[in-house]
């Protein structure tokens, strides 16, 4: 309580004494090993003097008293006018009754910055000197919590539209598909901070659609063509999403949840070049960001079902009109593991990423023509990429992919269409078509699009040609290989998959190269528009030279 004082005397040196001390005030201890004198205070007004020769090291003692103890009083939310002050209180880690932290108010001031439904937000204290000045040691003492926010534009469209060109070089499969998609989002639906976000798609193939006008007879007959002839795609989707699921009632943090029932008619084979398809289905995922760990790691869980018919390029037509197939009910569970590293998911120029990702698919869910679980597969992604930036910009960047499809409880068939990977085109092998890398026998099995196991490996060089104006070069290299699981020579016959891959006679017989350059624009130094030419470089008969692609966004 104030009756002992601790004085550092600067360090001295041995064989040095202190004199003049004046032990009516104070009675003294020097210790000769530290060079400390400790004093012990005898009356209010202690005095110290030292004589001696001073060393140039001190030690230096710090004294920390507690201050005042302020706890948070009554916490206001202004500004609300639409979002739900709960759901702000939620986001600041202070309650009222609280410990006054300045770590815990910035801390809450940046999640609600996170939320992405306001402008500005400020945190503010009221009444911290009164509070101060009149608290005690019990922490009676409180302040008011203030927390304003400027709420952002929470409704609004999105419009998109674009240009993808397909088999540009071949006369008889050349698309110049032109997509627009139509999205309307509110981000903070009743005021809760939940998202609902409805999306039309559509595409069209303008050089069938100026084929028909070319070849008709005016405008009425051109409209009549198209409306039975065009192929199109037109899709919707209505996407339910909660950033903040669980966390009122469980504390769940980063968790996740999207509800998106859809439609599809494809008949254009935007997805899958030879595969057309009409399906409706229902996806649900939890998606957990895994901070807590590692930096940018997700975790994905979800379900899905859908019902679909599809129709492979080469199938029966009837009367001028394509058979599609029975209608199925396919049921997915699935699963995603991914570790994003990269500087930019755009356009990246260091870092890595991967990803893995299993599922398990009943393509007949509901048994109606067999056995739900006897029908069911197992099907594993693995990817992985590297970037890195070297002298004057240049970028170096690798890819690999992995995937295979296992069957389960002794089934013994190709797996459905849709299911099965697919090779070709700007976003595996640029020196091929669009999905234009198969197995091809000459039995019924020549209709099959895609394989049971794919590898994929991408090279490519980035290099600045204009680099003020956006303008970049590249040079790359792929390599990839496809099959289906089934001997060569009987196509009834399931066989390994890495025996098919890799047969014995020519162990590297069915892996498919190619390489090219291109050019890529920088859209506000992000979002690259690529142009890529590509040559086949172990062609076989029947195959073209090579292919020309252009896309949004880059190969890998």
């Amino acid at each position: 309580a104030g009756a002992w004082e601790a004085c550092e005397q600067p360090r001295l040196p041995l064989g040095c004494v202190t004199r003049n001390v004046d032990e009516q005030d104070r009675q003294c201890t020097f210790s000769e090993q530290r060079g400390v004198l400790t004093c012990q205070r005898l009356s209010n007004a202690p005095r110290c003097a030292f004589e001696g020769i001073l060393s140039r090291e001190v030690e230096v003692a710090h004294a920390i008293r507690q201050g005042p103890f302020v706890r948070v009083g009554e916490v206001l939310v202004t500004g609300d006018f639409i979002t739900w002050a709960p759901l702000i209180l939620q986001d600041v880690p202070l309650k009222e009754g609280d410990p006054l932290n300045v770590q815990k108010l910035l801390e809450g001031q940046a999640n609600l910055r996170s939320l992405g439904l306001f402008d500005s937000v400020s945190v503010e204290v009221i009444g911290l000197d009164e509070a101060l000045a009149s608290s005690g040691p019990d922490g009676s003492a409180a302040a008011t919590l203030v927390i304003a926010v400027e709420e952002s534009d929470y409704q609004y469209f999105d419009v998109r539209f674009g240009f993808q060109g397909r088999d540009l070089l071949e006369d008889t499969t050349r698309r110049l598909l032109v997509m627009g998609e139509l999205e309307y989002n509110n981000r903070n639906l009743f005021g809760y901070g939940q998202r609902l976000k409805p999306r039309l798609l559509a595409a069209v193939d303008v050089l069938q659609l100026g084929q028909l006008g070319w070849d008709s007879q005016g405008l009425g007959a051109t409209l009549r063509n198209a409306t039975s002839s065009v192929d199109y795609l037109i899709g919707a989707e209505l996407v339910y999403t909660d950033p903040r699921f669980m966390r009122a009632l469980a504390g769940a943090q980063k968790l996740n949840l999207t509800i998106s029932p859809y439609f599809l008619r494809d008949l254009l084979g935007v997805t899958n070049n030879r595969l057309l398809r009409e399906e409706v289905g229902l996806r649900s995922e939890l998606r957990k960001e895994l901070s807590e760990f590692v930096e940018r790691l997700y975790l994905t869980f979800g379900v899905q079902a859908k019902w679909i018919t599809t129709w492979a390029e080469g199938g029966p037509i009837i009367d001028g009109e394509r058979l599609f197939t029975p209608r199925r009910t396919v049921g997915k569970i699935f699963g995603n593991l991914t570790l994003d590293r990269r500087d930019s998911p755009l356009n990246p120029t260091r870092g890595y990423s991967w990803q893995l990702a299993p599922q398990w698919v009943s393509g007949d869910a509901l048994g109606q023509s067999g056995d739900a679980i006897g029908d069911s597969f197992f099907r594993l992604t693995l990817a992985g990429s590297y970037y890195v930036k070297g002298l004057d910009h240049v970028v170096l960047g690798q890819s690999l992919r992995f995937g295979q499809i296992l069957p389960l409880y002794q089934r013994d068939r190709p797996v459905p269409q849709d299911e099965r990977y697919i090779l070709g085109g700007v976003g595996s092998l640029r020196g091929f078509p669009e999905s234009g890398i198969s197995p091809r026998t000459s039995t019924w099995r020549d209709q099959q699009v895609g394989g049971e196991l794919m590898l994929n490996y991408n090279l490519e060089v980035r290099y600045p040609m204009m680099r003020a104006t956006g303008i970049w070069g590249a040079m790359f290299f792929d390599a990839g290989l496809l099959v289906d699981c089934f001997d060569d020579a009987d196509n009834s016959a399931a066989i390994s998959c890495y025996r098919d891959a890799f047969p014995s006679e020519a162990p590297l017989s069915k892996l498919r190269t190619a390489a090219g350059i291109g050019l890529r624009y920088l859209v506000v130094d992000q979002i690259p528009l690529l142009l890529d030419y590509a040559i086949v470089l172990n062609r076989r008969p029947g195959e073209s030279f090579g292919n020309i692609h252009f896309n949004v966004g880059y190969t890998f």
